[in-house]
C-alpha cells in the first residue's frame, strides 16, 4: 500500500514530479500463500534478462502521458521482476540462494498504451525457465495483460495508469505461481520436461 500510495502522490504532483521511479517491489500475502501452500522445494532465483532482439528500451522505461516510468535506481524492469520474485519466495520461506533447482526469466514484452482519454492497457510477457541441475523442468511464456478505463485528466489518468502498471509485475508472478506445471516442476517428484527439439515454449492461459 506505502508503493502504490507514493507512485499516486508522485503523479499528482505533475508537473513537479514528472519522472516517476518505481520503488522496490514488497513481497504481496496473496502471492506468499500461493507459494507457501503449493508444496514446493526451496529453490534460488537466476539471472532475468532482456529476451535476445528486444528493444532495450522496454527493459528500462515506459511512458504515461509523456511521464517516463522507470526503476529506481537506475535499474531494469527484469531485475525488478527478478527481486519481486525473490521477496515473494522468502516471504513463503521457499527461497534458497543455493538451492538446485533455478528459476530463470527473459523479458519480451514490456507496455504501457495510457494516452487515450478513454481506454488503457498495459502487456507484460515473460518466459520462465525451472532447471533443476541443469534439466529443464518447465520452459513457458506467461503473458499478464490489464485494461483499464482511463480519464481525459491526467491527475487521474497518470497515477491509475502507474498503479496498473506496477501492478503487472505482481499478477505475473500470481498466474505463474497458480500454474500446476510450474508447480509441479518445483515438487521433489516433477519430472524433466519432454519437448521435440529441446526448446518449445507454451504460452500459460490467460484468466
Amino acid at each position: 500500500m506505502k508503493q502504490v500510495a507514493f507512485l499516486a502522490l508522485c503523479a499528482l504532483l505533475l508537473p513537479a514530479c514528472m519522472s516517476i521511479k518505481l520503488p522496490p517491489p514488497q513481497p504481496v500475502i496473496e502471492n506468499t500463500v500461493a507459494l507457501r501452500d503449493a508444496g514446493i522445494d526451496k529453490v534460488s532465483v537466476g539471472n532475468f534478462t532482456l529476451a535476445a532482439g528486444k528493444d532495450k528500451g522496454i527493459d528500462k522505461t515506459v511512458t504515461a502521458r509523456g511521464s517516463p516510468i522507470s526503476v529506481e535506481g537506475g535499474g531494469s524492469f527484469s531485475g525488478f521482476l527478478r527481486q519481486a520474485l525473490i521477496n515473494d519466495l522468502t516471504s513463503a520461506s521457499r527461497y534458497d540462494a543455493a538451492a538446485g533447482t533455478v528459476i530463470e526469466g527473459e523479458l519480451f514484452e514490456n507496455s504501457l498504451s495510457a494516452a487515450g482519454s478513454k481506454k488503457a492497457s498495459a502487456s507484460l510477457v515473460v518466459r520462465f525457465v525451472v532447471k533443476r541441475n541443469g534439466d529443464t523442468r518447465y520452459d513457458k511464456q506467461v503473458r499478464q495483460e490489464a485494461k483499464w478505463d482511463s480519464s481525459f485528466v491526467g491527475a487521474i489518468a497518470i497515477p491509475d495508469a502507474i498503479n496498473h502498471f506496477s501492478e503487472q509485475f505482481r499478477l505475473i508472478l500470481l498466474r505463474l505461481y497458480r500454474d500446476p506445471e510450474f508447480l509441479k516442476a518445483l515438487r521433489p517428484e516433477a519430472a524433466k520436461v519432454a519437448t521435440s527439439d529441446g526448446a518449445t515454449h507454451g504460452v500459460a492461459p490467460a484468466t
